[in-house]
């Protein structure tokens, strides 16, 4: 699936594996928002069509995510998912 945020949900599900976030998890749509900024853009659509999801980029974004719902100095996905 391309770079929407379904694919991002869908790549952050399979990043997560049989973990879970710990706390109140993460907001998909924010997930969204940081995993967009670390790619320098700020829409969706203006991502390329065949834009493959860097999975430390994304972990990047859960974690950003997390913090943002969650407060705290989460430094790492392995902090937060288990």
């Amino acid at each position: 699936m391309g770079p929407t945020t379904a694919g991002l949900a869908e790549a952050t599900l399979a990043a997560l594996g049989p973990r879970r976030l710990t706390a109140d998890g993460v907001d998909l749509l924010k997930v969204n928002y940081f995993y967009l900024r670390e790619a320098g853009v700020d829409d969706e659509a203006k991502l390329p069509a065949d834009h493959v999801i860097a999975p430390a980029a994304l972990q990047r974004a859960i974690v950003l995510a997390y913090r943002d719902r969650n407060g705290g100095a989460v430094a790492s996905f392995a902090d937060i998912a288990r």
